[in-house]
């Protein structure tokens, strides 16, 4: 994720702020925990299993920037799997 992107990590559970704009995700915490089961063997990876579990769930995002999108939920995850003690 390009270091200029402006994400709000420190939001709740039921979405992200991206670009200054906040992104309802409901059942974020279960679309984290399916694309955990399904484990990523890279950033990349990961990136496109959490893009790919909010189109399936028909929520709404920034189609125009999804590249930058990815990486920050891909962020929101990391910092969430962490506080949560499991693996990365």
């Amino acid at each position: 994720m390009p270091k200029d992107t402006p994400v709000d990590f420190n939001e709740d559970m039921t979405g992200i702020v991206f670009d200054g704009e906040r992104y309802d995700i409901p059942g974020m915490d279960m679309i984290f925990y399916a694309v955990y089961q399904r484990g990523a063997s890279s950033r990349e990876v990961l990136k496109e299993l959490l893009i790919n579990e909010i189109k399936r769930a028909g929520i709404a995002y920034p189609k125009d920037k999804e590249e930058e999108f990815g990486f920050a939920l891909v962020k929101k995850y990391k910092m969430t799997m962490q506080r949560g003690g499991g693996e990365v």
